[in-house]
């Protein structure tokens, strides 16, 4: 609600930049169709191997509204463990 209502105002701030509402919400949903066009969408992982970050927040909200679910990668992953991520698969509950 508080992004409807106040676009202009501050929604994330991180190492000095910031980003309005409207601003992550553009972010968001521009990545948003990008992964819709790579087919991602419910049922899809999404690995994220950012930074704490105005795009790690904007990377966040796009899977989610793409209806995915996130797979958080840390350094020690990146090196090492996301082979086996792709190994093991997912099983619905």
């Amino acid at each position: 609600m508080a992004a409807r209502r106040h676009p202009d105002r501050v929604a994330v701030s991180c190492a000095g930049d910031s980003l309005t509402y409207a601003e992550l919400s553009s972010r968001a949903q521009s990545l948003a169709r990008l992964l819709a066009a790579r087919n991602i969408g419910p049922g899809s992982i999404v690995a994220l191997a950012l930074p704490r970050s105005l795009d790690l927040v904007a990377g966040l909200l796009a899977v989610s509204l793409s209806g995915a679910a996130y797979l958080p990668m840390t350094r020690t992953t990146r090196r090492t463990g996301w082979r086996t991520c792709w190994r093991t698969p997912v099983r619905p509950r």
